[in-house]
């Protein structure tokens, strides 16, 4: 008779996962050199283990332009077929398959193996954790940074700190230019958009208020993007009541449309995750 889903030694796999994932962070295999899906495939497999199945309301906030956080959120919500203890087992059996270290799969607490356990785990090889769309942008990136000169690299370093919520100040901005030659007013990234675009985007308050008090911000508020996205445009759709409000004392130009015809005041009509106030609502604001 097979041992039902209640048999499992969950203290067992529990050990093991946190084994593996500690692993995994701190002392990754040197020889083994990980694919995006991978990648992804182990992050989806983690977050179900530890927060629980995807939702609306804990997924992770992304940008309009930051893929990365909804590539993350897409593998997440993927992996939310298994529940927390199967996606344990999945992580662990996917470790040692990957790494090809021997792992003890029993965890029954009949000693039986894994693999003759009834289970009912659904499987995820024959999907995908993205869309080709997503895996077609990610390839993009890594070929950019294959080709790219060192100033763009050196600024998309300063891009993934400002899209991972790292404080940036003044001082970081001033010396980011001072030691990489690079000039912030003027610099902009493979799509045109500029530092001002890419702060507004990753909703970090802290690099837009330096920004601001740098003027730079004032500088930049009007200038568009390939698209023609102003820093407005992106504030419009990533609503933030405190960044909202922090460009428009700058007084931008609320009438500049970009590639499709719409107004940053078009955006927040459209905008149906957030109670935006109507003063803002208002051209002439």
């Amino acid at each position: 008779m097979e041992p039902k889903k209640e048999e499992i030694d969950e203290e067992k796999v529990k050990k093991l996962f946190l084994e593996k994932s500690t692993k995994l962070k701190t002392s990754p295999p040197k020889n083994i050199k990980f694919d995006n899906n991978q990648k992804l495939k182990f992050y989806g497999l983690y977050k179900v283990s530890t927060v629980g199945k995807y939702s609306e309301n804990n997924k992770l906030k992304a940008g309009f332009f930051d893929f990365e956080t909804k590539y993350k959120n897409q593998a997440w919500e993927k992996c939310s077929i298994y529940s927390p203890i199967e996606a344990m087992i999945e992580y662990i059996k996917y470790y040692c398959e990957l790494t090809g270290e021997k792992c003890d799969l029993n965890f029954s607490k009949n000693k039986i193996s894994i693999n003759d356990l009834s289970l009912d785990i659904p499987n995820l090889e024959s999907q995908s954790l993205y869309s080709s769309n997503a895996k077609e942008s990610l390839l993009e990136k890594e070929k950019f940074l294959e080709k790219a000169s060192l100033e763009e690299k050196k600024f998309q370093s300063l891009k993934d700190d400002i899209y991972n919520g790292e404080i940036i100040t003044e001082e970081i901005l001033n010396k980011f230019e001072s030691d990489n030659k690079i000039n912030l007013l003027s610099f902009r990234d493979t799509i045109g958009q500029s530092i001002l675009h890419v702060s507004v985007d990753a909703i970090n308050f802290s690099a837009v208020d330096s920004l601001i008090k740098l003027n730079y911000a004032k500088e930049l508020i009007d200038v568009g993007d390939d698209v023609n996205m102003t820093p407005m445009h992106i504030a419009a759709i990533n609503f933030d009541i405190h960044i909202y409000e922090s460009l428009i004392s700058l007084k931008p130009n609320l009438k500049l449309k970009d590639n499709e015809g719409k107004t940053c005041i078009d955006y927040l009509k459209e905008n149906e995750d957030v109670e935006v106030p109507k003063k803002f609502l208002r051209e002439d604001e």
